[in-house]
């Protein structure tokens, strides 16, 4: 006599195994994406402090330059990057 499984018990378990995969792809790609963001930051960061640096070496610049740029940035750039700004410059 053939016994016969049933397989409905066993979908729950199957469906949550399958779901608990879904989620951990999404916090793999976040996580990815948040690293590429950073590095982003981080690049622009320094390609800022670079050109600031070359343009006070060269005595273009002045020592005050710095919280000049942040004043004009506040004034001259959209709300988000007003916010952002406020975080890295005096």
């Amino acid at each position: 006599m053939q016994k016969i499984i049933n397989f409905d018990a066993y979908k729950p378990y199957m469906l949550e195994t399958q779901f608990t995969e879904i989620v951990s792809s999404i916090k793999k790609s976040r996580t990815h994406a948040i690293k590429a963001v950073n590095k982003e930051f981080i690049d622009l960061y320094w390609s800022i402090g670079e050109y600031i640096d070359k343009r006070i070496s060269n005595s273009d610049w002045g020592q005050s330059v710095v919280k000049q740029l942040a004043e004009y940035l506040q004034l001259n750039e959209p709300r988000d990057v007003r916010l952002w700004l406020k975080r890295i410059l005096p």
